[in-house]
């Protein structure tokens, strides 16, 4: 008989929960747990001369929800906010702030303020750790933009419930959404027992995993753990409703328990 799956969400509390959450309005009837590799701590005061108070910048960049909340927790400024995809803008708008919204990549975003016809000055809003050196290639673009660290990402130990699962035979479906998290779960997967089925964001997403992987060898050029994924499924989109759709289809795609052995 083959073993029901689970979903090991692996995201920051907050966002692992509506994540959850979104699975199971969807029609979810596998277990989920909640495993973050990360936790958010932000970082008062960050904000501090950045211009906001006294009308100097003309917007804000934000490429994650977690941003938006650091903002707010600072600052009651609310200039236009361009922001990486609809879930952040989403957030922002929540907040009070008129937000831009691109396609779920910092290169849309890119794409989307250097076609928009404005000016700045700018402040990229965002985490200790950030990929696509968006502000830079802003400024180089003609639209300066400074980047202010207003939170931080800490690695956690997703803890024993999960250890077990890796190490057992039921199959265990992991949804990566960030480099980062992916290169953390691969850490904590390396010589696993049971059979894994990622679904990352995007390619790049992908790619940390298998460098993960790959930097497992030896200091005598021992050769790389296997990969312990059974399946790697990448989302159509980079958003949270691509992530949900792949995640359902991937679950859909095992066999059934119940329908496998319907007594027991």
């Amino acid at each position: 008989m083959s073993a029901q799956p689970t979903i090991v969400v692996t995201r920051p509390q907050d966002s692992a929960h509506r994540f959850a959450r979104a699975l199971q309005d969807a029609g979810l009837r596998a277990p989920v747990v909640i495993a973050p590799v990360l936790r958010i701590a932000h970082l008062p005061g960050a904000l501090k001369g950045a211009g906001f108070e006294g009308g100097a910048v003309r917007g804000v960049i934000f490429t994650s929800a977690h941003a938006v909340a650091a903002f707010v927790r600072q600052s009651e400024a609310r200039p236009q906010a361009w922001c990486v995809g609809h879930a952040t803008a989403a957030a922002a708008r929540a907040a009070g702030f008129h937000a831009h919204s691109a396609a779920g990549h910092a290169d849309d975003l890119f794409r989307l303020m250097v076609g928009a016809g404005i000016s700045g000055p700018f402040v990229h809003a965002r985490g200790r750790i950030a990929h696509g050196a968006l502000a830079q290639r802003l400024d180089v673009a003609g639209l300066p933009t400074t980047e202010v660290v207003i939170y931080d990402q800490i690695a956690c130990d997703p803890g024993p419930e999960v250890a077990a699962l890796l190490q057992g035979r039921a199959p265990v479906v992991l949804p990566l959404f960030s480099p980062r998290s992916a290169r953390l779960v691969a850490k904590a997967a390396a010589g696993v027992s049971a059979p894994l089925h990622l679904v990352a964001l995007s390619r790049a997403v992908a790619d940390a995993w298998a460098t993960e992987l790959g930097a497992g060898r030896g200091a005598k050029g021992d050769a790389a753990p296997p990969d312990p994924a059974r399946s790697l499924h990448i989302a159509a989109r980079p958003d949270a409703g691509a992530m949900c759709a792949a995640v359902l289809a991937v679950v859909d795609s095992l066999p059934d328990p119940e329908r496998l052995n319907p007594n027991a």
